[in-house]
């Protein structure tokens, strides 16, 4: 199973309801850079980042590891759902981590 992702407006392609997508956009608006939908299983990146920055790419690698635990049913296995944050953080850390973005990575 893939992960579709969207990034910015473009997510006007899925088939999310005119609610969804107000949600996602407000979320996307205001702090949030990325969301993952489990309902059906899609990535939106808003359209300030930089997907081809070395931050662009860790916040596709924490919101990638959100996919995996929900394919994985990951969600169910946990008692507190701020686990599921920590393993993303934790995961984003590192790779800003192992690309030498360390300035960056600290903020976490």
């Amino acid at each position: 199973m893939l992960a579709k992702i969207y990034l910015g407006n473009r997510f006007s392609q899925g088939s999310l309801s005119e609610v969804d997508k107000a949600n996602i956009y407000n979320n996307l608006a205001g702090r949030l850079e990325a969301v993952y939908d489990t309902k059906i299983k899609t990535i939106y990146l808003g359209d300030r980042l930089d997907v081809q920055s070395v931050y662009g790419r860790s916040v596709i690698a924490h919101e990638l590891v959100h996919f995996l635990q929900d394919v994985n049913q990951h969600r169910a296995k946990v008692e507190c759902q701020n686990a599921l944050e920590k393993d993303a953080y934790q995961l984003q850390v590192l790779y800003l981590k192992k690309t030498k973005f360390s300035a960056c990575a600290t903020k976490f």
